[in-house]
């Protein structure tokens, strides 16, 4: 016992010296940064050469393609040059900066590039170099406009950007101490440890993960802005809102951005604006509102309390979340088998990367995984079916089904509950007649009239690209094409739909992140479906099987939706389908490979643990890494 204790304090000594090591680095770089930057300067417009532009005023034209910006004479440190328009930019820009240092001149080698998007109104460039002089390159093509404002040397705000990079860095590597140190020497249950990791992660992607950047997240942050007006009481005046409360400047949707950085920087905790009452711009809409409830309720205690814009932001993200991590928490604690996977599933990198943002895909993967891990439950424990297995089912699958259809099929696995669990076959029917009817019920009162429009009466609108989408004419009419394209489409994407679905492109696809590290998420994601030599747990043949076809019939349903709605009528491929649609089915898919061949020797599951975390530092490094260019 007392050999145990002094284990435990050393153990305890080293990871406070490794806290300590990594606060006291962070804080030499942080003096070192604070020491090299220097007083901010502002370059005169004037004093630069124009190579290639047509000038007038603040207004820039471009005439050849490979135009510039020759600034003056430097021979100073220069840690960021920050370029100011005077109005958003018309179109996007590359910028490159080209500098000299004492022992070179300009070439390829010594650059540094962002890219802006549409509207942006500022870019950010690091150095970090004591240099003599530069040009920037600002747009590549003839015809590119902008207006400049002014040139920074130094501005504080890219400082800023300087320090928040090793920062996040330094804090993440001080959560996964913390976190070996809990998997070391305490034996909490797996899902504690997976609602402690996948709210602290989380937290971690709720900040680097700027704002609007995650797949229509402005349409997202709108309708849970106008659901919040509803729990404040607000419903005359529902579709309105402060026009503060949609500053989207210095931000882009789908894009991670350093200026997405900046912005919280600038604004957090600043009081509230009023600005004017205006109609909330293009709500997703609230056909089903339970699905923003978290979010809107988290709009609502901002907005309460006098909260600006990014805090407001912030928070509805937050409370978004903490219901993901709450689901999560009971799906893994609920499971009597395959706990470790279903907790893989939930902190994998693209399901942490929708439940941190405004989506409603976090609500759907959370119950998702709650209901699955239920049925688990309904199938492999003994005994007859409690009314709160029951009711876990069925509140959840009455909750899941109206947001998206097509996962109401998850339901299909209440078939496979014993009849064991049942007092006698009449009860056994009524109960799984009651669930079914309840979904069916709840399906028309939400989504009755869109299922009906979209398909009970044949109707052609234009699509995304304004083209007509495939119909139910065509596929009746033409039924070995269509099942041609289904075929074609599968065998093509499957690879793709499999790793965005763990998440090798995160923000608006626009995001990648390297393949060794979707692939290790994907061996553990594996290695959490296979037995322990000890268990004599085996997958019966008729679980695997319908396993297997509820996935396939979800990535069916899901690939018909997008045919008939995103598909032009001649594309050979459906278009628009993403693998963060399959988050919910991938439990289901993991799980048919356990097998009686494949086992593990040794309980590695605290490793795995250990792993995931380092997983997710490799990920928020290569998130800070792209943004800081952009």
């Amino acid at each position: 016992m007392k050999k145990i204790i002094e284990k435990r304090k050393v153990f305890t000594i080293i990871c406070f010296c490794i806290i300590g090591s990594l606060l006291i680095g962070l804080t030499v770089k942080v003096i070192n940064i604070n020491q090299q930057w220097g007083d901010s300067q502002k370059i005169v417009l004037e004093d630069c050469k124009v190579y290639g532009y047509n000038k007038e005023g603040q207004l820039f034209v471009n005439q050849v393609g490979d135009a510039h910006l020759q600034l003056p004479q430097l021979n100073q440190f220069v840690g960021g040059i920050t370029l100011v328009f005077s109005e958003p930019v018309e179109q996007p820009l590359n910028i490159t900066v080209y500098y000299a240092e004492e022992d070179h001149g300009y070439n390829n080698t010594y650059t540094e590039t962002v890219h802006i998007r549409q509207g942006q109104q500022s870019a950010s460039l690091l150095l970090g170099k004591e240099i003599t002089t530069c040009r920037i390159d600002i747009g590549t093509k003839v015809e590119e406009r902008f207006s400049l404002d002014s040139i920074v040397i130094n501005d504080e705000n890219t400082k800023f950007l300087k320090i928040f990079e090793p920062t996040i860095i330094v804090l993440f590597l001080i959560f996964v101490v913390i976190g070996i140190y809990f998997l070391v020497l305490f034996n909490f249950g797996i899902e504690k440890f997976f609602a402690i990791f996948i709210m602290g992660v989380g937290i971690f992607y709720l900040i680097v993960i700027t704002p609007l950047s995650p797949p229509d997240e402005p349409h997202h942050y709108q309708s849970a802005y106008q659901l919040s007006n509803f729990l404040l009481f607000q419903w005359d005046d529902n579709d309105m809102g402060n026009s503060a409360d949609f500053d989207y400047t210095q931000l882009a949707g789908h894009y991670n951005i350093s200026n997405g950085y900046l912005k919280i920087f600038q604004e957090i905790g600043k009081p509230a604006q009023e600005g004017e009452l205006i109609q909330i711009p293009a709500p997703r809409g609230l056909d089903y509102f339970v699905e923003y409830l978290p979010q809107a309720t988290g709009i609502a205690i901002a907005r309460i309390t006098n909260q600006n814009f990014i805090t407001t932001f912030l928070f509805g993200r937050l409370c978004n979340l903490t219901f993901y991590v709450v689901c999560i928490y009971f799906a893994v604690k609920r499971a009597p088998k395959f706990k470790m996977l279903i907790g893989t599933v939930g902190i994998l990198p693209m399901a942490i990367h929708q439940a941190a943002s405004f989506s409603y895909d976090g609500f759907i993967n959370g119950v998702s995984l709650f209901l699955i891990s239920s049925l688990l439950k309904a199938i492999y424990e003994k005994g007859l079916l409690s009314k709160r297995d029951f009711g876990c089912i069925l509140i959840s699958g009455m909750l899941l089904a109206p947001t998206k259809v097509v996962y109401a099929a998850l339901l299909l696995l209440v078939i496979l509950i014993p009849k064991e669990r049942f007092k006698n076959t009449k009860e056994r029917v009524l109960k799984i007649a009651v669930i079914f009817i309840s979904v069916l019920a709840i399906l028309m009162v939400f989504r009755g009239i869109e299922l009906i429009n979209k398909y009970g009466v044949e109707t052609v609108k234009p699509n995304w690209e304004g083209k007509n989408s495939y119909t139910l004419s065509y596929i009746i009419e033409n039924p070995i094409s269509t099942i041609q394209i289904f075929i074609n489409t599968f065998i093509s994407q499957v690879k793709i739909y499999l790793y965005t679905c763990i998440g090798s492109i995160l923000s608006g696809l626009s995001l990648g992140i390297p393949s060794w590290i979707t692939n290790m998420f994907l061996v553990i994601l594996c290695l959490s479906s296979f037995n322990y030599s000890n268990s004599d747990f085996k997958l019966r043949w008729n679980v695997r099987a319908v396993f297997l076809l509820t996935s396939f019939g979800v990535i069916a349903f899901v690939m018909l939706s997008m045919f008939l709605g995103h598909t032009s009528e001649g594309k050979s491929i459906i278009e628009g389908v993403q693998g963060r649609y399959f988050i919910p089915i991938l439990p289901l898919l993991a799980m048919s490979l356990n097998n009686q061949t494949i086992v593990l020797k040794k309980n590695i599951e605290k490793i795995e643990l250990f792993i995931l975390l380092a997983l997710h530092g490799a990920v928020i490094n290569q998130i800070l890494n792209y943004t800081m260019v952009r």
